[in-house]
């Protein structure tokens, strides 16, 4: 038995001295796997750890590395939760600032376009990161605070395409009336930006393949991979084929141009020159 010299409560209250007591050294056996450490962990805490009468705890390295992986799940689902409320909350403020700045639209209708447009962005970074989870645990990644850290980014990259994509949807010119030509409109602008942003990221992340460390090629190189091609599937290809299918007139809040005309109507004014240039040819003949 040692003691210890005290406890403060308080500024003025000392209990002296504490009994304290070592225990013996235990080894585990038949941790052959991830999993086995971690139910060691919660068999030995159970009995330990968490009882009120005895006040104890268990030390060492499993305790002291693999705790994380206890918790890693509920961190994971918080930062995610997190990121996704910031990312709505950004989104949203951003496509209200622009708009209102660029186009002169009631307050209501810029409020609720904006609202709905962050809330399709969020659509598209839910549906990213489950992505690249799921294909990250098939390629043997485990959830670690690593990995989890590459799960989270993507939450930035899908937002950074989407983002544009839906600004550019809405603000699309009102000649545009249906969605389709609305996406057409947008992407014709923003696929090449898009695809240099993607190849860009994506050759920064290569680099990490050539590190002689499996660590950084398990748990950084591939996820981080994984993100870069999921987000801008889910962001470019995604999110355009979905803004395809939305009709409403409330996500329409371009201006008029008296110099764009739509598809449709370009190509009757074409076929409405060259009739009227041949009549002329042939009265002139």
């Amino acid at each position: 038995i040692e003691t210890c010299p005290g406890e403060f409560y308080n500024d003025d209250q000392v209990r002296s001295p504490i009994p304290i007591s070592s225990g013996p050294l235990m080894f585990g056996i038949n941790m052959q796997t991830h999993q086995d450490t971690i139910n060691m962990i919660q068999q030995t805490r159970g009995s330990c750890d968490n009882d009120e009468e005895i006040h104890c705890w268990m030390s060492g390295i499993p305790f002291d590395y693999w705790e994380q992986y206890i918790y890693v799940d509920a961190l994971l689902f918080e930062v995610f939760g997190i990121s996704v409320a910031v990312g709505f909350c950004v989104s949203a403020v951003f496509l209200f600032a622009k708009i209102s700045m660029e186009h002169e639209h009631p307050f209501c209708d810029t409020f609720g376009g904006s609202i709905v447009g962050a809330l399709l962005i969020i659509i598209t970074c839910v549906l990213s990161t489950v992505t690249v989870i799921g294909f990250s645990c098939l390629f043997g990644v485990t959830l670690t605070a690593f990995s989890a850290m590459a799960f989270v980014l993507s939450v930035g990259f899908v937002i950074e395409y989407s983002v544009h994509i839906v600004h550019r949807f809405i603000t699309a010119p009102m000649n545009y009336k249906s969605a389709r030509e609305r996406v057409e409109y947008s992407m014709g602008f923003l696929f090449l930006p898009t695809f240099m942003s993607f190849v860009s990221s994506t050759i920064g992340v290569v680099c990490l393949a050539f590190t002689e460390f499996q660590f950084n090629r398990v748990y950084f190189f591939q996820p981080l991979m994984i993100v870069m091609f999921v987000t801008y599937f889910f962001g470019c290809f995604f999110l355009p084929a979905l803004l395809s299918l939305v009709e409403f007139d409330f996500l329409k809040l371009g201006h008029y141009s008296s110099t764009l005309k739509s598809p449709g109507t370009q190509k009757e004014n074409v076929g409405v020159h060259q009739s009227v240039f041949k009549d002329e040819g042939d009265v002139n003949l």
